[in-house]
């Protein structure tokens, strides 16, 4: 029962994490700060997401931010 409950945790986790990375690629900034407040972690990998993506100045903004704290 326990890793059955494990196995989805991760999965909701892997989930949020791939919308959070689409926020990033479709420069939702709003979505975005919705993901990072509700605990999805955060990785130098999105900063560089961000660098790479279109209009993300909001965005890198928050995570150097955030980086910070």
């Amino acid at each position: 029962m326990a890793l059955g409950c494990q196995q989805i945790s991760d999965d909701i986790l892997q989930h949020a994490q791939t919308q959070l990375e689409e926020s990033i690629k479709q420069s939702n900034f709003a979505l975005f700060v919705t993901y990072c407040e509700a605990g999805i972690p955060i990785t130098p990998d999105l900063l560089y997401l961000a660098c790479t993506s279109s209009d993300n100045v909001e965005i890198v903004d928050y995570l150097v931010k955030k980086d910070r704290t």
